[in-house]
């Protein structure tokens, strides 16, 4: 806000301001250290334990609604070893003793529950002890992601410090090519600005290109958004959303705020890409990677384990058999997810083809979970979100991040390929 001659002119936000102002109860800008009321705290199952420990040593009261706190049991499901098994008691003892609700092991990935369940809506401000916290903004949420200590002083105050981050604008025009998706446009993304090309900043998207995406496309962006530093990500409020939500909650920038960096994206000229290893930021074009055998692949995360995920990946095998001697993972986003491409029969087809169901969770995105890990020079090819060395528990693995589309196709040939190759549309 500056000050003119007793006269106050309103400096333009944008949508990261408007929320962090809607919290704070007054106009923030970027730069500023605000301390916002925080709407919802949603914990997983790697970092609460600390946050309760922590809670408990400081003899804390808890002040945080009951009803607005979530925990979620998705990086562990099931459980491998006892000491997870023991955090996870830890948890449902403290879930217990307050009354607070938790989704179990097996009913998926906190950033498809959330949602799913109608928990959060858009304009809220949600706090989350994970890292790709910025998932939420495919919904005209400020998702914000919180340590442990943070997360234990939010149950204890209802608030959090946080600095209004600058935003970089992401403005998307052209018609998405068949075959290619919102991960596609992600790795893009993160070619362009590197992998440190957001850090402490906000993502906004805008632009006619947003109405090729559904909501599940933009969780896959937003989420993404987190893997090149941001801070946050956020969708505005718009006719695609309209379907989902109602709008008298959505956030949206103002005409003309002020933004950090503008990035042009004519979606209609990508193809489907691959974050090579061992950096996100290290793209290549699906189809000259051919040379590149693989060994294991997994459908699945919190990037791509929905339903149209798992559908285009069915479309793909359909009556067709994955390659001798690959193993091929999959991993719903839900126990809901799971149960609908049951009923649609792409359960079937997947399985036909040879792929193997894991329980709804994070699964094979991380070797924290200690499934599926590689074997020493083992190439990987996954949905999820990270392919720095040792991600899946060894270092002597080689992960490469690609769409739902080219995992599939890529199950089925052995090798790294272009879906529109085997699909006709090339």
């Amino acid at each position: 806000m500056i000050f003119m001659k007793n006269e106050v002119v309103r400096v333009r936000q944008t949508i990261v301001e408007k929320m962090f102002s809607k919290h704070c109860g007054k106009m923030v800008y970027a730069g500023e250290c605000v301390i916002p009321t925080v709407d919802y705290l949603i914990g997983t199952d790697t970092k609460s334990l600390l946050a309760i420990e922590i809670f408990k040593k400081e003899n804390l009261t808890l002040n945080f609604p009951l009803e607005k706190v979530f925990f979620v049991f998705d990086h562990y499901s099931p459980c491998t070893h006892s000491t997870m098994a023991n955090q996870h008691l830890t948890i449902r003892e403290f879930c217990d003793k307050y009354g607070i609700k938790y989704f179990e092991t097996g009913e998926g990935i906190g950033y498809q529950l959330i949602p799913e369940n109608s928990i959060i809506s858009p304009g809220n401000l949600v706090c989350v002890s994970d890292s790709h916290a910025p998932t939420f903004g495919g919904m005209n949420v400020l998702g914000l992601a919180i340590g442990s200590s943070e997360f234990a002083a939010v149950l204890a105050t209802g608030k959090m410090w946080f600095m209004v981050p600058e935003t970089i604008l992401v403005r998307l025009k052209g018609n998405l090519p068949a075959y290619v998706s919102s991960k596609d446009i992600a790795l893009y993304l993160a070619s362009q600005l590197g992998a440190e090309g957001a850090d402490f900043s906000a993502i906004e998207f805008a632009g006619p290109g947003l109405s090729e995406l559904s909501l599940p496309a933009r969780y896959t962006l937003c989420n993404m958004a987190a893997d090149i530093g941001a801070i946050a990500a956020l969708m505005p409020g718009d006719e695609v959303l309209k379907e989902y939500f109602a709008e008298d909650h959505f956030v949206n920038a103002d005409p003309d705020a002020k933004y950090k960096e503008v990035v042009e994206i004519d979606v209609g000229k990508i193809e489907p890409l691959v974050a090579v290893p061992h950096n996100i930021d290290l793209v290549k074009k699906a189809r000259e990677l051919k040379d590149v055998k693989v060994h294991q692949v997994f459908l699945g995360a919190c990037t791509n384990g929905r339903l149209e995920d798992l559908r285009v990946a069915a479309k793909i095998l359909k009556g067709k058999k994955i390659a001798k001697g690959l193993r091929f993972y999959i991993g719903p986003a839900s126990r809901n997810v799971f149960l609908q491409a049951v009923k649609e029969g792409v359960m079937e087809t997947l399985t036909e083809a040879g792929a193997t169901i894991l329980a709804p969770g994070c699964s094979l995105c991380v070797g924290l979970s200690g499934l599926g890990i590689p074997g020493d020079g083992e190439v990987v090819v996954s949905t999820a979100n990270r392919n720095f060395q040792g991600r899946l528990g060894n270092s002597n693995s080689f992960i490469y991040i690609t769409s739902p589309a080219v995992a599939a196709t890529s199950a089925m040939l052995g090798y790294i390929a272009d879906p529109r190759e085997i699909m006709g549309v090339v």
